[in-house]
């Protein structure tokens, strides 16, 4: 019996496989720099007063 050889992830990294780790590096800190900044909290698309009440079952 063969051994098991992954040949979807090279030993070394192509321009693809760098090209991916900088979009998600990039994503991931942008996405840490707006947690730290708190953004979402500033914007609403309802009123609170306009806000529909939920009621649990």
């Amino acid at each position: 019996m063969l051994p098991f050889v992954c040949t979807a992830v090279p030993d070394v990294p192509t321009g693809v496989g760098v090209a991916v780790g900088a979009g998600e590096w990039t994503r991931g800190l942008a996405m840490w720099l707006r947690w730290r900044s708190r953004a979402w909290e500033r914007q609403s698309l309802v009123s609170p007063a306009e806000a529909p009440v939920v009621m649990a079952h």
